[in-house]
């Protein structure tokens, strides 16, 4: 796996070229580059592929303002870390679903892995209410947490669950936003969303939910199955049935999900 690019300024600068620093000191746009190139090139198009240039070009400068509006040092964590509220993350995770829609549309890639919170949940949520103690307890229930193993414990892990969720939601909509073809960028996308553990007390992988959404021409969407056998399993499918990437086979995996298959006669 590659390693994980956690600043949005940076995937900026990886996805639009790296910004000249006199330029981010003196608040220019790095579309003022281009702008010249861009005038020309909308002079020889139809109003409809005009308006998806401007559209474009409009979405790159509410980036910029996007990440120009975070605190100067908001990727910066005090000592000890371990205490760290993050309490700009569902700026700057909001800001990570809009650049990875940004590269899905624009073809810069058309593959990516996103964990929204590291897998060891030392983060508090301060935004939710929440700061008595670290995600990491309440998943343990191990009396780390003031009433982590209570009712009010279970309710403080739903928040926190229910709020990954709605970043995911979050994604979705953006990618529904985007127009490709006589659809929408969702259309032709597949996105897997999974958590680490099904049982987190136990780390217990076995029983694991998970929300598969988009389409890629072949998923069969609108439905809840309950299955037994591997994640290897769904993975295979996805792969091989729903992308055609042609695998043939996956480490993990024994069987093929057809349920999550649309028939040649529904893709019609």
């Amino acid at each position: 796996p590659l390693p994980p690019e956690m600043l949005p300024h940076k995937m900026f600068d990886r996805l639009f070229g790296q910004r000249e620093i006199g330029w981010v000191n003196r608040k220019k746009s790095i579309l003022d580059a281009v702008r010249q190139d861009a005038e020309r090139l909308k002079g020889g198009l139809g109003s409809a592929d005009k308006a998806r240039v401007t559209e474009h070009l409009d979405a790159v400068r509410d980036l910029e303002r996007s990440i120009a509006s975070l605190p100067p040092n908001y990727y910066k964590v005090d000592p000890p870390e371990y205490d760290g509220d993050m309490k700009d993350w569902p700026r700057i995770a909001k800001l990570q679903s809009d650049l990875l829609a940004h590269a899905f549309a624009t073809r810069q890639t058309r593959v990516a892995s996103y964990m929204l919170t590291k897998c060891q949940g030392l983060s508090r949520f301060p935004w939710l209410g929440h700061t008595a103690a670290r995600h990491h307890d309440y998943t343990h229930r191990d009396g780390k947490a003031p009433g982590a193993d209570g009712p009010d414990g279970q309710r403080i892990m739903r928040d926190i669950c229910r709020w990954h969720v709605e970043e995911f939601a979050y994604l979705l909509a953006k990618l529904r936003s985007i127009p490709e073809g006589a659809g929408t960028l969702l259309d032709r996308t597949c996105l897997l969303y999974v958590h680490e553990h099904a049982e987190a007390n136990d780390h217990k992988n076995n029983g694991l939910s998970m929300i598969i959404a988009g389409h890629a021409g072949h998923l069969r969407t609108g439905v809840h199955t309950r299955t037994t056998g591997t994640a290897g399993d769904l993975y295979l499918t996805v792969a091989d049935d729903i992308m055609g990437a042609g695998l043939g086979k996956f480490p993990t995996a024994t069987k093929k999900l057809s349920e999550l298959v649309r028939t040649p006669a529904a893709r019609a």
